[in-house]
């Protein structure tokens, strides 16, 4: 009943289902602290890569630009690297609507490709406390 229990609590606090639940404490020994970071890693890795077909590629790199925190954007088709392009403050408007014309451009001839993003680190320091 235990084991329940801690597939409960996974599927509540993660919004996963029971299948997901019972692979992630298997795979940390029964561990629902550590089930719940590696649940929490799997979603955030899922959240920096997206299949988009080729008139979606450039309206697609415009909304993960408008959220921020994005360093790199790395454009795929077939497993292969298209257009890679770094992404700072300075760059966003003179360097990248350009960049953007060529991607779309270079993904209309390919149909479906992959989007995949490098985001900044968070700034997790600041949450831990100071210990000397």
């Amino acid at each position: 009943m235990e084991d329940l229990k801690k597939i409960d609590l996974l599927r509540e606090r993660m919004g996963i289902g029971y299948q997901e639940a019972v692979e992630l404490l298997h795979l940390t020994e029964g561990s629902v602290v550590d089930a719940l970071v590696l649940a929490e890693a799997r979603q955030k890795k899922a959240e920096t890569a997206w299949e988009v077909r080729a008139r979606d590629v450039v309206e697609k790199i415009r909304e993960l630009l408008r959220e921020g925190n994005i360093t790199k954007v790395k454009i795929i088709h077939k497993g292969r690297q298209v257009l890679v392009f770094p992404v700072t403050a300075g760059v966003v408007g003179a360097f990248l609507l350009p960049k953007l014309t060529l991607a779309a451009a270079a993904v209309c001839l390919l149909g479906k490709c992959r989007i995949e993003v490098e985001r900044e680190a968070p700034e997790s320091d600041s949450l831990m406390p100071e210990t000397e």
